[in-house]
């Protein structure tokens, strides 16, 4: 395995780009409030449509 291979898979790495990212997008992670005015918090709402069309299109989900 190459020197920059073994770089990105390094668990410090990708625990330093996690908390980067939880750290630069807290503003929009507000989901108490979100729950409050009633705004859904996870994509399944938008999967399922999605599997929906693509039934309905395609026949199948694939």
């Amino acid at each position: 395995m190459a020197a920059a291979d073994s770089d990105k898979n390094d668990p410090r790495r990708k625990l330093a780009k996690t908390i980067g990212y939880l750290q630069k997008n807290v503003s929009r992670m507000d989901y108490p409030r979100y729950r409050t005015s009633g705004l859904p918090t996870t994509s399944c709402l938008i999967e399922s449509s999605v599997k929906e069309i693509n039934h309905r299109v395609k026949g199948s989900e694939t």
